[in-house]
C-alpha cells in the first residue's frame, strides 16, 4: 500500500512516520520541497534506529519525498490532504477561522488541479476547516463524493466541549467525533 501525504509540515509528518512504522509506504509532499525531503529523511532515520523502542520489531515502510504536483497523488492507494496554511492571528476568536478557510481555500484550488489529472483515490481531508475545505476539495477535483473523508480532532474537541458545557457533564464523559 502506498499513501501520499500532501503537506509536509508538523501533522502529515507525524501521519507518515506513524504510517510508516506500520509498515505503509508513504510519499510525502509539500510545496515546501526541503521541508519534505528533510521530513523524510528524518522518518527514514528514526525507523532505522533500532536502539529506539520504536524501531525495534516494526515492519517499518518506506518514505519517499517528493515535489508537489500531480506526480504526488497519481500512484497513490490513499491521499491524506493536510496542507495548510499558518494559523492566522485572531483565528481563534469569533468569525477568526473565515480568513484561515479564505487563506486554505487557494491550496485546495491547487490540489483540486492536481486531482483532476489523476485517477480517484480515497482521500481523507484533515486541513481545518475540515468541513468546508473537504467538500471544496470534491467539488473543484470533479471526482465523486465517495473518494472524500474529512476528519478533525479539533472540530470533534470543540463539539465535545460545547455537548459537555450544554448538558453540564465532564468533557471525557462525551464521544462524538466528527466525520464528513
Amino acid at each position: 500500500m502506498e499513501v501520499t501525504i500532501l503537506g509536509a509540515g508538523t501533522i502529515g509528518s507525524t501521519v507518515a512516520y506513524n504510517l510508516t512504522r506500520c509498515g505503509i509506504n508513504v510519499r510525502l509532499t509539500d510545496i515546501d520541497s526541503d521541508m519534505s525531503k528533510g521530513h523524510g529523511i528524518d522518518i527514514a532515520h528514526a525507523g532505522a534506529h533500532a536502539a529506539h523502542p520504536i524501531g525495534r520489531g516494526t515492519t517499518g515502510g518506506s518514505i519517499v519525498a517528493i515535489e508537489s504536483g500531480a506526480e504526488a497523488v497519481e500512484k497513490a492507494d490513499c491521499i491524506v490532504v493536510t496542507a495548510s496554511t499558518d494559523r492566522p492571528v485572531g483565528a481563534n476568536q469569533r468569525g477568526g477561522r473565515k480568513k484561515w478557510l479564505e487563506d486554505n481555500l487557494g491550496i485546495v484550488a491547487d490540489i483540486a488541479r492536481w486531482f483532476r489529472q489523476t485517477t480517484p483515490s480515497p482521500t481523507v481531508v484533515v486541513t481545518n476547516p475540515v468541513d468546508v475545505i473537504t467538500y471544496e476539495l470534491y467539488r473543484q477535483s470533479g471526482w465523486p463524493s465517495r473518494y472524500f473523508l474529512g476528519y478533525s480532532l479539533s472540530e470533534t474537541a470543540r463539539l465535545v466541549y460545547a455537548l459537555g458545557d450544554e448538558y453540564d457533564v465532564q468533557y471525557k464523559e462525551v464521544s462524538c467525533p466528527v466525520l464528513g
